[in-house]
């Protein structure tokens, strides 16, 4: 069962999950989409092109929320308790791109606000456009689940996710324990075929490398959560 397989291993890879048809019609949304000028959601250049707030940003993808394997594989962790999109990231790793992304656990939210009286345990509060970064307590990231859809193949060979197996287990963990993690929860190459879906914790630890190839690596990737969030704070992203 997958809450299970996430809560002792910290990922599940489900390949060949959406169908083709599918998977080229949400890319066809993406790279169809007009690049807007001075819009601080889209970020381009050689080696990344990214999109924030994507729902936002090209409403038809939404459609993705409903789909019936996506559906299932939130039913299976939130138990049928019904979860939101609280983020919403399209990545691009070019061909031959030098993008590297260095091992992190992913420690934000989006808000969208921040109030005078701030709730116990958020912390580290960044402004950005249009809404607030902050890191909140340990049980809303222990609540999140991260869905990334592949919409290539993704090799080691193209900058595929590395892991750390397991290595979400401990908690919040300082980039100076990355030594001892490595010694103790076994690294392993994400590759997850075109169509396929990364499921994993945002406490995981994980990175990824150079593409050496002339393929792609694009990926949509999804934050869910089912709680609600203290009072006068709200998600900046709210999808259903």
């Amino acid at each position: 069962m997958i809450k299970t397989q996430i809560s002792e291993k910290g990922y599940a890879i489900y390949p060949y999950t959406l169908p083709a048809q599918v998977t080229q019609e949400l890319l066809n949304q993406i790279i169809q989409t007009p690049l807007p000028q001075d819009n601080s959601y889209f970020r381009a250049h050689q080696d990344l092109f990214a999109i924030r707030n994507l729902l936002g940003e090209i409403p038809s993808l939404k459609t993705i929320l409903k789909d019936n394997h996506v559906q299932q594989i939130l039913q299976q962790q939130f138990l049928n308790s019904p979860a939101r999109c609280v983020k919403a990231i399209y990545f691009d790793k070019p061909p031959q791109s030098n993008w590297v992304v260095n091992w992190h656990q992913d420690l934000t939210i989006n808000v969208k606000q921040k109030p005078d009286d701030i709730p116990v345990g958020f912390k580290k509060w960044i402004k950005k456009t249009g809404f607030w970064s902050v890191q909140p307590p340990i049980n809303y990231l222990e609540n999140i689940i991260t869905l990334r859809i592949h919409l290539d193949d993704c090799t080691a060979n193209n900058g595929a996710l590395k892991i750390l197996e397991a290595s979400h287990t401990p908690g919040l963990k300082p980039s100076q324990n990355l030594t001892d993690l490595k010694k103790t929860y076994n690294e392993i190459t994400c590759e997850v075929p075109k169509g396929g879906i990364f499921v994993m914790s945002p406490l995981l630890w994980h990175a990824s490398s150079k593409n050496k190839s002339m393929l792609h690596r694009r990926v949509i990737h999804l934050e869910f959560s089912n709680l609600k969030l203290p009072k006068h704070l709200g998600w900046f992203e709210d999808y259903t």
